[in-house]
């Protein structure tokens, strides 16, 4: 986006750019990217329509009275315009009355309706636009629209045209003769139209002449006595002989041959010669020293300017202007316009002189302050813009003040200023009395005090002090004469005066306090000696307490005369007396408790002998125990009377009883596991000596077992049984019998097997039986 400042810059130099649109943003919209655009508000800049002009009798007369030379300057301004437009290869295309804007009073133009307009690829680009005929349209453009109203089915819709610089070029001649003389230059024509114009220059004529033969001449008798009496005589002397030359250029021999027609550079060319630099014809103020606040006017005189700035303000279509000038200044009034600047200087100075102080006092007399009284200051000051006291504030409208008094000495002073920054100052010097108060007396009633109900009375004279106080808690007495203290300690208390002005005085007064102690009558207890945990009874009489209390978490029992007190151990109770100055008395007592341990009457198991897992009951009686304990995973038993547990191995058993005291008794049983084995009752087979391939069995029978078991990949088995066996080789059977703690028996039988004798071709062969040594007879 182009910055404020460069657009600025832009439109200073081509001021006929003015209503071109900015580039102001870009963004989405429904998801598509977009571009915004801004122009200026060309009416609230102080810019009128030119068709407006045209039209509106009185704008006409407002603006045909403007001398030639300013015509000619907008129009230069529009020739430079449509230049940078050549610059950049864009075509305006639909340049008409209506798209040009007019400051009659700054004498500048402003272009706009660029939407219609292309931009060429080349210089020999002819882009397409679409448009409406107007009487600035270029003759090949009223030639295309001729065609293109003859070929369109629709009266609506639009015609295209190929446009091109050349046509531009067309359009701002006819709007310089517009400008210099309100109407077209082909006034004097019944229609303006392409083939008006080719009769024009095929019959031989040269703009602006005409005769009677032509057959597009105007019937309108009072546009044909305005072209031949004041137009041609006017177009013919009036006009520099480079602009009529340049119109001829182009309505003759550009008309029909658009590459003929005047260029930008030679417009710009002519009409830079018909103009000068401003003139200005004077520059005043109604005063050059200034003495009060009344406002400078400056007031001017220029011609030819578009652009006038005293000291760098815009002051362009103003003749005069306000002023509030507060200190020597040089006042410049710059006149510019495209073709040059001129300024003229004014210096301006302001007073110098200074305010008169005629008088700055207070109602003090020699300014020595004694009191506390409001002071006034007053004074007397002439040439002032503004009064202030310094460190108290503004008093410009004011002729006196009040203020409190200051505590120290001070100066105050008092400082005028003129409209133009020029001081004087004058000062008043206060001295404030420096004496402290005098005490004339400080003293207390008693000097030691013996009880609370009877407090010392403190009482003072003291003359000429703003504030009094006195220390250890006891405050300010500004207002007092005396007052009664009652302290806890031996104390000295100090009275402090200070007068208004902060000096200060002091005196001292010493009080003491009774040293007598409290006094402990009697203090006792119901028991002494507890044999277990209960309540006991304290008691006592004091006299002369303020405050009594007794340690072991007891604490404060000033109002009462006994308390109950739970003894859990041996403790020492002491009883503390304490006056009201702090002095105390204290008496203690002893109490023990009984030493004796719980009766354990028994502790018994219900077996001492185990065989299996099945839990054994302990139980116990045990007197005067606060706490009873079985170790070996019992744990506290305080609540009950017995107790499952579970053996797993030979244990040990002990009791622990415990009184409120914590004298223990202890009792022990030990409990033992079975370590006998299981009795094997038999365990045998039907036949020691087996067959190969025959089946036998094996019986048993067992007492006392946890878990029996054969070998040989029999197992787990019943405590008595029988069981099918047929080994194939000599084999041992292990019979092993368990208790619940894994003691155990074992009982073996091995069992002979009698093997087949093999067989050798259907025949046995028979060892020789061996030779007896007795032989049977």
């Amino acid at each position: 986006m182009t910055s404020n400042k460069t657009q600025k810059k832009f439109s200073d130099q081509y001021i006929g750019m003015l209503g071109c649109p900015q580039f102001s943003f870009e963004g989405e919209f429904k998801g598509k990217k977009v571009f915004g655009y801004s122009a200026n508000n060309l009416k609230s800049l102080g810019f009128e329509e030119f068709k407006d002009i045209l039209q509106d009798p009185s704008l006409l007369r407002k603006y045909q009275r403007l001398p030639l030379p300013d015509k000619l300057l907008i129009a230069f301004h529009i020739v430079k315009s449509f230049d940078f437009l050549y610059g950049i290869g864009y075509i305006h295309a639909d340049f008409k009355s209506e798209a040009l804007f007019v400051n009659l009073s700054k004498k500048q133009c402003a272009i706009i309706d660029f939407d219609s307009g292309s931009v060429m690829k080349s210089k020999s680009d002819k882009p397409t636009t679409w448009g409406t005929p107007q009487d600035w349209l270029a003759p090949e453009i009223f030639e295309q629209f001729a065609t293109g109203l003859n070929n369109r089915s629709n009266a609506k819709e639009p015609i295209p045209v190929k446009v091109d610089l050349l046509s531009d070029m067309w359009s701002v001649a006819v709007c310089i003769h517009y400008l210099i003389f309100t109407f077209h230059p082909f006034f004097y024509f019944s229609e303006i139209s392409q083939r008006s114009l080719r009769k024009y220059i095929q019959g031989g004529y040269a703009f602006p002449d005409i005769s009677n033969r032509f057959p597009f001449l105007t019937k309108n008798q009072q546009l044909l006595q305005l072209h031949r009496g004041f137009y041609t005589n006017y177009f013919r002397s009036q006009l520099p002989q480079e602009i009529k030359d340049k119109f001829v250029q182009t309505f003759t021999s550009g008309c029909l041959n658009p590459s003929l027609r005047t260029s930008y550079s030679q417009w710009k060319s002519v009409l830079r010669v018909t103009q000068s630099p401003p003139t200005i014809n004077y520059f005043r103020v109604n005063k050059t020293k200034i003495e009060d606040k009344k406002p400078v006017i400056a007031e001017w005189s220029v011609d030819n300017a578009s652009v006038l700035l005293v000291n760098n303000q815009d002051v362009t279509g103003n003749k005069k202007m306000s002023l509030l000038i507060r200190k020597d200044t040089e006042l410049t009034l710059k006149a510019k316009n495209p073709f040059g600047e001129v300024s003229k200087k004014i210096k301006v100075s302001v007073s110098k002189d200074k305010p008169i102080i005629r008088y700055f006092k207070s109602n003090i007399p020699n300014n020595f302050i004694q009191s506390e009284n409001k002071i006034t200051l007053s004074w007397g000051v002439t040439g002032f813009d503004k009064i202030e006291i310094i460190g108290i504030g503004d008093v410009t409208n004011k002729k006196s003040t009040t203020i409190n008094p200051p505590r120290k000495d001070v100066s105050l002073v008092l400082q005028a200023t003129s409209y133009f920054g020029q001081t004087s100052r004058h000062a008043i010097f206060f001295t404030v009395n420096k004496k402290p108060p005098i005490i004339q007396s400080f003293k207390s009633s008693i000097n030691t005090i013996f009880d609370k109900n009877r407090p010392a009375e403190l009482s003072w004279d003291i003359y000429n002090a703003a504030s009094i106080e006195i220390d250890n808690s006891v405050g300010n007495v500004t207002n007092k004469k005396r007052i009664s203290v009652t302290p806890v300690r031996d104390a000295t208390y100090t009275i402090k005066a200070t007068s208004f002005f902060g000096a200060v005085a002091t005196k001292q007064v010493r009080l003491l306090v009774s040293k007598i102690p409290p006094i402990i009558n009697t203090f006792s207890t119901n028991k002494k000696i507890v044999n277990r945990i209960e309540e006991i009874v304290l008691s006592w009489d004091v006299s002369g307490a303020e405050r009594v209390f007794i340690n072991q978490q007891i604490g404060d029992v000033s109002n009462l005369n006994s308390v109950k007190y739970k003894v859990t151990k041996d403790v020492v109770l002491t009883l503390f007396a304490e006056t009201y100055f702090g002095v105390q008395a204290h008496q203690s007592i002893s109490i023990q408790t009984s030493k004796v341990p719980p009766t354990i009457k028994n502790f018994i198991a219900s077996k001492y002998i185990v065989e299996d897992d099945k839990p054994i009951e302990l139980k116990w009686d045990v007197d005067n125990a606060a706490n009873i304990t079985i170790d070996n995973g019992a744990g506290d038993v305080s609540s009950t009377n017995r107790k499952s547990v579970r053996i797993l191995k030979d244990t040990t058993f002990t009791i622990k009883a415990v009184s409120c005291f914590g004298a223990i008794s202890t009792r022990s049983i030990k409990v033992q596991i079975s370590k006998t084995p299981p009795k094997i009752i038999s365990f045998r087979s039907q036949s020691l000596l087996l067959a190969e391939g025959l089946t036998t069995n094996l019986s048993w029978s067992v007492e006392g077992a946890y878990s029996v078991e054969i070998d040989n990949g029999i197992g787990k088995v019943v405590m008595s049984g029988k069981i099918n066996i047929s080994p194939a080789t000599d084999t041992t059977y292990t019979l092993v019998a368990k208790n619940y703690f894994g003691y155990e028996s074992r009982s073996h039988v091995y069992l002979k097997i009698l093997r087949k004798p093999k067989l050798n071709y259907g025949s046995v062969q028979l060892k020789p039986l061996p030779t007896l040594k007795n032989p049977i007879k």
